[in-house]
Parts: structure tokens; sequence; C-alpha cells
């Protein structure tokens, strides 16, 4: 139809939530920094053994300090609802430290770059039809960027899909992505046969930096990825969050479109 802008869209439409920046998040970034810094330390982080994601994960936030978890939720909350005015109920909330060195001493080696996905989707399940057009288990997800003067470009990005585009016959990067999360040799070849492959079936569409104390969020049925893992100085610290189970009046973006022009 003449006039309608193209998504590309197959695989569940962002019907929720529009992306959302918010710059100077916390008021003591620094305390919360030191916070996400001693929860991934290597005796107490976690570390994918399975190759699901890279680097270190803390526990959750609400084992570690429940009322900033409730504190940083509500705050999350409000980009989008008037507290004050309405309820919002949920039943499942995952926010965690995530801490990733780079993977490759070159910034522009393809192993630092990100792989992209949706989050809630197992990625070793990506190419399974049944599971790539399966609803993510959180609607709402994001982070909040926890490395000062970090490089540029080293931040999430978001895509659209490629009209005609099939994933399970596009997506190879298990194979190269789930060792290198690992810490297993892989050739660089490889790497990037996979990567440049899962590329030609997206459309770059936003990409936030990474800007510190910034939150960025964005609807969990959104396929992205970070920007790049590179840094010189101190590895990529993030607070990375899921929240699902959301039971509002009313989705937000739902609000917006209800009204026609």
């Amino acid at each position: 139809m003449k006039g309608m802008a193209y998504t590309g869209w197959k695989y569940d439409i962002p019907e929720k939530f529009w992306p959302v920046v918010l710059y100077n998040f916390f008021d003591n970034p620094d305390e919360i920094r030191e916070l996400g810094l001693r929860s991934v330390e290597p005796n107490v982080g976690h570390k994918s053994n399975d190759g699901r994601w890279p680097g270190y994960r803390s526990e959750d936030l609400n084992k570690i300090d429940v009322k900033l978890n409730q504190r940083i939720m509500t705050k999350i909350l409000s980009c989008y609802w008037n507290l004050g005015n309405e309820q919002i109920f949920w039943n499942q909330c995952k926010m965690r430290f995530n801490l990733i060195p780079k993977l490759d001493k070159d910034k522009n080696n393809l192993k630092n770059r990100g792989w992209i996905h949706r989050d809630g989707i197992d990625p070793r399940n990506l190419h399974d039809p049944a599971i790539t057009h399966a609803t993510p288990s959180a609607e709402l997800s994001g982070l909040i960027y926890l490395t000062p003067d970090i490089e540029k470009d080293t931040g999430t990005t978001l895509f659209d899909v490629k009209k005609d585009v099939t994933l399970e016959h596009h997506d190879t990067t298990i194979e190269a992505r789930i060792p290198l999360f690992k810490g297993e040799p892989i050739s660089d070849e490889k790497i990037k046969d996979a990567w440049e492959r899962q590329r030609t079936a997206f459309i770059e569409k936003v990409k936030f930096e990474n800007i510190y104390n910034s939150l960025v969020m964005y609807d969990a049925n959104e396929f992205h990825c970070a920007t790049n893992y590179y840094t010189s100085k101190d590895n990529r610290l993030t607070l990375g969050f899921f929240i699902g189970g959301i039971r509002a009046h009313q989705w937000p973006l739902q609000r917006v479109r209800d009204d026609k022009i």
C-alpha cells in the first residue's frame, strides 16, 4: 500500500513498548557500578558453561538488594506509565549485572561484534521455526550502561528482519557463537562467515550509544545485539533486565496506535 511504512516484520511485531533512552538514570551511578563489580567477581559471578552468553553474570539483583531492585523496577515502568494514577503488576523480573570482556584484542575483529537475537529465546534454538515464532518469555527488556568513558559504538543495536527472509535458513551462528562465548578456539574465518551470513537477513534500524548511567529498553520482540564488546580499559559492565507477566489496563504502544490519524 502506498504510504505504508515497511518494517519487514514476520516474527511477531513489537506491540507493547517503543524503544526508550533515559540518561542519568541513577543519582549515584558510581556506587551502583561498585556493587555490580563486586557481584560479578570470578568467585561470585556466573559464567555460561554452555555458551549461551559471554562474560559473567551476577545473581539476581533481587537476591543482592531487594529494595534497590524494587526501586529500579518502579523507575523503569514509570517511563511508560504514570504509576501515581495506574497500578502495574508483573510476575517475572530478572535483573542482573553483566560483565563482558573484549573477545579479541583487535576492536575491528568480528569476534567482538554482537549476534542478533531476541531475549527469552535460547540462541541454540533460533533456527527452529517453532521457537523463532514463539513469544519470548519476557515482554520488556533493557539495560543500564555502567562503564564510564567507554569507546564509541559499544552500545546496543536494534534490527528489522528483511522482507521475504526465512531465518531458519539464514541463522548459522550457533556453531560459531557458542564456542566463542565458551572461550574455545575458533577461527576468524568461521566467525566472519557466520556473522556476515546472519547480517544479510536484517536491516539495522536503531543504534544506542553506550553512555555511562543511561538506560535503554525495548519490546522483548525486538531483534537486537550488542554493537561491540571491545574496550581498551574497563570491561563492559551493564545492569540488564527482563520483565514479563506484566498486567496493565493498556499497553503503551497500543495506546498510541489507537489514536488513528
